[in-house]
């Protein structure tokens, strides 16, 4: 048996053998003093990192995805909802609306309403009536005053309708 394999308590190493030499060596940094040599090897703990980074950019593409395909779309659903119920009360509004309006036209559409209009708005009259056109009163004169006449002054004022004198 060799010293490499006998079992011992410390540190075990592995010999690897070198492409090319035929011979076997541990593994080790190479010496940065010799020329041509580089030191490739990651100082310790780098990798962990590097393991960290990637998974941390897992997670937060995972996280990207769920928005995608979740959140935004639940968010434009809800927006949608309430874009349809509001067009919904406005639907309501405008049926009930155009309801009225049905009622009023129908009521217009009467014969007596189309002779009431007739009459009030163009001042057409049937066969063998008689048009008078009454006018306006003329403003009421400065009275004296006194008993009589404050009294038709108070008349003449509420007729005319600009209240009290």
């Amino acid at each position: 048996m060799t010293a490499e394999d006998t079992p011992t308590t410390g540190v075990r190493t592995t010999r690897v053998p070198r492409r090319g030499t035929g011979t076997t060596g541990a593994l080790h940094r190479p010496d940065p003093t010799v020329e041509g040599s580089r030191d490739d090897t990651p100082p310790f703990g780098r990798q962990r990192h590097g393991r960290v980074a990637v998974g941390l950019v897992a997670v937060l593409v995972v996280c990207a995805l769920i928005a995608a395909l979740f959140v935004l779309p639940m968010k434009a659903w809800w927006g949608q909802r309430q874009a349809l119920a509001d067009s919904r009360k406005q639907l309501d509004v405008i049926w009930a609306e155009n309801k009225r309006l049905e009622k009023v036209y129908d009521e217009l559409q009467s014969d007596a309403v189309v002779e009431q209009q007739a009459r009030a708005q163009f001042g057409l009259i049937k066969r063998g009536e008689t048009p008078y056109s009454i006018l306006p009163a003329p403003p009421a004169t400065a009275l004296p005053t006194g008993w009589p006449f404050d009294q038709v002054q108070r008349i003449l004022a509420v007729r005319g309708g600009t209240g009290t004198p």
